[in-house]
C-alpha cells in the first residue's frame, strides 16, 4: 500500500528526528518536489537517506494539473501536488496523506468535479 505525502506529518517525524520511524511502515512513500524542496528543505539529512534507502520516492507532477487544481480549490502548493502525484501514479491501493480539514472528493464515475465535501464522507443524493 503506497502513500503519497503532504509535509505535515513528515515534517513533526523530522522535528523530532524520528523520520526513520516511516520505513517501519514497510511501504514506498512518494512526496513532489515541492514538498522536499521547500516544506522538507530543514529536514535535508533525514530525507536523503531516506531517498537513499529507497522508500522515499519524488515525483514530479504535471504543472498544468497543478495549476488547474490550485486554481479550482485553493489548496496550497504542496498539497496540489501531493494530490497530482497521487493521481499521476494510478497505483493499486495507494493513500494519500494530508492535513487539510476541508478538502474536495472527484468522483470517478463523472467527468466534472463534485461539491466541496469533506473527503471520507460517503456522498449522499443531496452532495
Amino acid at each position: 500500500m503506497p502513500v503519497t505525502a503532504d509535509a505535515t506529518a513528515l515534517i513533526a517525524l523530522a522535528k523530532v528526528r524520528r523520520f526513520d520511524v516511516l520505513q517501519c511502515l514497510a511501504v514506498d512513500i512518494y512526496i513532489s518536489p515541492w514538498v522536499k524542496q521547500a516544506e522538507l528543505r530543514a529536514y535535508a539529512g533525514q530525507v536523503d537517506a531516506a531517498i537513499e534507502a529507497g522508500w522515499l520516492h519524488v515525483v514530479t507532477p504535471s504543472r498544468t494539473l497543478v495549476g488547474e487544481l490550485i486554481k479550482f480549490s485553493g489548496l496550497d502548493q504542496g498539497e496540489a501536488e501531493s494530490i497530482v502525484v497521487a493521481s499521476q501514479l494510478d497505483h493499486p491501493g495507494m493513500r494519500l496523506l494530508l492535513d487539510e480539514g476541508e478538502s474536495f472528493c472527484l468522483d470517478p464515475t463523472k467527468s466534472e468535479t463534485s461539491t466541496k465535501i469533506p473527503c471520507g464522507l460517503p456522498r449522499t443524493a443531496s452532495s
